[in-house]
């Protein structure tokens, strides 16, 4: 059944993959392991197969289930995925799993196979994504971005990281992953694991329970701005048909210098002051209008042919709104939740946030520009000092253009410039419009919270005042009534039963004990609010990208006019609302969100602004305390943790590395 040929299968995109490989100096090196053995899946010995092979993943990659299966995902039935051959006599009785499946269901999920992937970590590295000498580069094997990791729905990875550089630790999270009782995986240091400390490794193990895409990032203060972050897919079906994948496209602002010496100008005493980025690149690929280098981003469309693009905001602090010249985009799938498909010619995609969408090559064969347009408010860019820093159309040199689309019939040189014209599409800060976003498998929420909402209230704050304290002299960002402040060797995780540890202020932490229903929260942005605030804090009016890990969050309410705590929760929406795990908070306005408590863990919750987060706009949700050993599978499923731990305090003891921020 082609056995030996799937243990040979490479399941890494090799270097030769020019979207992925963007520099020229730096040596790009197959996604292998410490030695010279490729990465390949571990299959047990004799198993029947079936076998599914997505569409440009990479070379030899497949699905791989039982052979009771067979393949039915085909560019005219995007919805389906397996089929049982045996009737309904498959695992848990489920005769198709497809785009109704309850991907929540561990029954209804498919049993695929274990995947391995070893990343390694490099600091101090030369990039010129944008044509510009950053010497400050931290990058996973030697790629920036860091390379594609693939799975299949229902398979489990095991991912070997190793750190070499020797100025920081390192961690790695997997963005949206819902880490379902495996919370040690989720690779937060102060919360579910000490930072790897050079020359050693950390393995994570976990199920792909969800489908989509998303990435993959450093989780060690500013890592990820300075390059430490990639593309994830895990493939499954699609709530529309679609022809060919172009991969992954991940949109990021980009720094010239170190992200952790940007950093300081973000709590600076000024308190005008704020982090801002030099330039944007996508998948790597970055032009700078003032000097004329670097590059853009390019892809091929094939004429009426329908193609899928998985479009990724890893940025450090700007909200864009992706465009394509001429080309409507069907939105299918947001924050890996399949959702009722929708068009639009302009997405707005915040912070952390993931959308994939369909784009039929349906124009004259030609050249197409594609623009990443920072949204109005939600940015700082140093082009755009003139503007006070912030982008805005009518004052800032910065060019929107940062990718090519090209009709594999265009004629012409291939250095040759679209001229085509942008759509007039809305450039506000803001979510895809609320009502759109209709996931396929529907939840019906409780009307009454299993907790107190006025328990659960929380406002984004600044500090105002530079004050000098245990956590050093700067402004901080907070979710009231704390900021945040972890210890890099002494996580959460280990600390279970330590009373006195959930009382520390800095590590704030909230307790939720519950064992059903929802839990709701609400989280503000305006300076009416009713919550208490701490002395020398107020609130800034701006939008925040916030991150839920560990969980799909429901999302009842998006507001921008002040929380009622008397009317505001009539106006709350029960039926099958949105659901994701980045929501943003508007200027002025406020969210309600809800989650099950199903996901025994200590889960970080924090702004996707690096320059927030690390500044403390964050907190911690401690689910179920007592449940979580045993859930993550007992104390020896945290053996590695705390062996983890152990040398990382070994090796600061011998090489203090400074924690100069909130730790995330």
């Amino acid at each position: 059944m082609g056995f030996l040929n799937s243990c040979l299968e490479q399941l890494v995109r090799l270097a030769a993959l020019a979207p992925f490989n963007p520099f020229e100096d730096l040596i790009q090196q197959p996604f292998l392991g410490y030695g010279d053995t490729p990465q390949h899946p571990l299959i047990p010995s004799g198993a029947d197969e079936t076998i599914v092979h997505p569409e440009l993943a990479s070379p030899g990659f497949k699905c791989v289930y039982p052979s009771r299966w067979k393949n039915c995902n085909t560019a005219e039935t995007r919805d389906c995925w397996l089929q049982d051959t045996q009737s309904r006599d498959g695992f848990s009785g489920y005769s198709q799993i497809d785009i109704n499946t309850n991907y929540e269901d561990l029954d209804a999920t498919p049993v695929g196979i274990t995947r391995e992937y070893f990343l390694e970590v490099d600091g101090d590295v030369t990039l010129f994504a944008d044509g510009f000498e950053k010497t400050s580069g931290k990058v996973f094997n030697k790629q920036f971005p860091g390379p594609l990791i693939e799975a299949c729905w229902g398979d489990e990875l095991v991912i070997h990281v190793r750190n070499n550089y020797d100025q920081n630790g390192t961690t790695v999270h997997w963005h949206g992953i819902r880490q379902l009782n495996t919370n040690q995986m989720d690779g937060v240091n102060g919360v579910t694991q000490c930072p790897i400390a050079k020359g050693d490794v950390f393995t994570y193990k976990f199920r792909a329970l969800q489908y989509g895409h998303t990435w993959y990032h450093s989780h060690y203060s500013l890592q990820y701005p300075d390059g430490l972050a990639g593309p994830l897919v895990i493939y499954g079906p699609s709530s529309s048909n679609w022809e060919i994948d172009l991969g992954p496209v991940l949109i990021q602002d980009y720094v010239h210098d170190s992200s952790f010496v940007r950093y300081q100008e973000e709590v600076a005493p000024d308190p005008l002051s704020f982090a801002r980025a030099d330039s944007v690149v996508v998948n790597g690929h970055g032009h700078n209008p003032s000097t004329g280098n670097g590059t853009y981003f390019e892809t091929t469309f094939a004429p009426k042919k329908k193609h899928v693009m998985r479009l990724i905001n890893g940025s450090a602090g700007t909200h864009f709104v992706f465009s394509i010249d001429n080309h409507t985009m069907t939105v299918i799938e947001n924050d890996l939740v399949p959702i009722t498909p929708y068009q639009t010619t302009a997405l707005s995609i915040g912070v952390g946030q993931r959308y994939m969408v369909v784009v039929e090559a349906d124009q004259q064969p030609g050249d197409y520009w594609i623009r990443t347009h920072p949204a109005t408010g939600c940015n700082g860019f140093n082009q755009s000092l003139p503007c006070g820093g912030i982008f805005d159309d009518t004052c800032s040199p910065f060019d929107v253009r940062t990718g090519i689309i090209r009709y594999n019939t265009s004629s012409g040189p291939d250095d040759n410039l679209p001229t085509s014209e942008p759509w007039d599409y809305r450039r506000d800060c803001a979510d895809e419009p609320y009502e759109k976003l209709q996931p396929i498998i529907p939840w019906a929420i409780d009307h009454h919270p299993t907790n107190e909402i006025s328990e659960s209230r929380f406002a984004a704050a600044h500090q105002n005042e530079f004050s000098s304290n245990e956590t050093g002299g700067y402004r901080h960002w907070m979710l009231t009534p704390d900021f945040l402040w972890l210890d890099f060797g002494n996580p959460t995780i280990l600390n279970l039963d330590n009373e006195t540890y959930e009382q520390n202020p800095n590590f704030h932490i909230v307790k939720d004990d519950f064992e059903s229903g929802y839990v709701f929260m609400v989280i503000e942005a305006s300076n009416e609010t009713t919550i208490p605030l701490p002395a020398n804090t107020s609130i800034i009016q701006i939008s925040h990208p916030l991150h839920w890990h560990g969980m799909d969050i429901v999302l009842l309410a998006q507001s921008s006019t002040t929380f009622d705590p008397a009317a505001s929760f009539s106006t709350f929406n029960f039926t099958n609302p949105p659901r994701r795990d980045v929501v943003l908070l508007p200027a002025g306005g406020y969210i309600a969100i809800a989650f099950k408590p199903d996901n025994p863990g200590a889960w970080l919750m924090h702004c996707h602004i690096a320059w927030h987060a690390s500044a403390g706009l964050g907190m911690q949700i401690l689910e179920r305390r007592d449940d979580i050993v045993d859930a993550v599978g007992g104390p020896s499923a945290l053996a590695e943790t705390e062996r983890v731990c152990q040398n990382w305090n070994e090796y600061n003891a011998k090489h203090p590395i400074d924690q100069e921020d909130s730790g995330i």
